[in-house]
């Protein structure tokens, strides 16, 4: 059981992570005045790197839990 609630605190705090620090890139790309087609790229880039993240929490929470139930 404290597994669980360590892996998923962990996954709550890297998911709260990315999503503020991409917040402050996008504030910063909006603040530097780049060109539209350089935004779009790099907030695409974010988005995929974002959805890699949760998806890979995601997974976290949902295997750990069953691989010490495995191994133990």
């Amino acid at each position: 059981m404290n597994s669980t609630k360590l892996s998923s605190g962990f996954a709550e705090a890297l998911v709260q992570q990315e999503v503020q620090r991409s917040a402050v890139m996008e504030k910063c790309r909006q603040a530097s005045g780049n060109n539209k087609k350089r935004q779009t790229a790099m907030f695409k880039h974010s988005k995929v790197r974002q959805a890699g993240l949760i998806l890979f929490a995601t997974t976290l929470l949902l295997i750990l839990p069953n691989l010490t139930k495995v191994i133990g």
